[in-house]
């Protein structure tokens, strides 16, 4: 399957069996389809940093065999109903990891 595809391809210190080598950089895009209803944002669910970005924040470190060194993240509201709510529905993470690959997550 594709995961173990990228897997298979990623550089874990034996150049010489790795199709893809050692990332340097990786962008992930993460959409919820379909999106969380207003009455559940609004109730306190969907804070999409803590709901959402832990599944392809395991998912990369799995993919680059290597942990996270810093992060940066931010978010903000769509709208101001959920901005006074303190509901975070859109996000970008940057995350460093120990070997220097750069991973940008858009959620």
């Amino acid at each position: 399957d594709n995961n173990n595809t990228a897997f298979d391809g990623v550089d874990s210190g034996d150049s010489s069996s790795s199709a893809i080598g050692k990332p340097l950089t990786a962008n992930i895009f993460f959409g919820d389809h379909p999106t969380p209803s207003r009455e559940f944002l609004l109730q306190g669910g969907g804070n999409i940093i803590s709901d959402c970005s832990a599944h392809d924040v395991d998912y990369i470190r799995w993919v680059l065999n290597d942990e996270v060194e810093s992060v940066y993240a931010t978010g903000t509201s769509s709208d101001e109903e959920l901005r006074e709510k303190g509901v975070i529905d859109n996000a970008t993470m940057v995350m460093k990891f120990t070997r220097g690959t750069v991973v940008t997550l858009t959620l």
